[in-house]
């Protein structure tokens, strides 16, 4: 074998490996992680949340160019927020207070996980 046919050999070898690794490692769906922010609501009909499911490699990195199918279900409290919009298939939703303080629970079920997460969310009242 001369030495232009080893280091192609070695090229093609190590580009092999590459997409192995990128495909199991780097793009590969590992769980979910359910970020909201901001953290709480305000009693008042401007304050508004978005809870969204990340999906995550290996790493624990978001994974790029990739989205969870979600199903988001308001358990209590449904009378206390608004839906504004809702997009189970990228994973998020938005929630808008409707003035009264309290508390809301929300199921979020990924495609991914076994068991549901449970989001709280408080309404703080507003002093002043």
């Amino acid at each position: 074998m001369c030495r232009s046919n080893k280091i192609l050999f070695i090229s093609v070898l190590l580009v092999i490996i590459t997409a192995i690794f990128l495909s199991m490692y780097v793009l590969n769906i590992y769980g979910d992680v359910i970020v909201k922010y901001p953290d709480n609501l305000f009693a008042d009909h401007t304050s508004t949340i978005k809870i969204e499911a990340v999906p995550i490699n290996a790493f624990g990195w978001k994974i790029p160019f990739r989205k969870s199918l979600v199903v988001f279900d308001i358990i209590e409290g449904e009378n206390l927020v608004d839906v504004i919009q809702k997009n189970e298939e990228d994973g998020f939703i938005i929630l808008r207070s409707k003035g009264i303080p309290g508390k809301v629970e929300i199921s979020v079920k990924t495609k991914f996980s076994l068991f549901p997460n449970l989001v709280k969310v408080e309404i703080f009242a507003l002093t002043g």
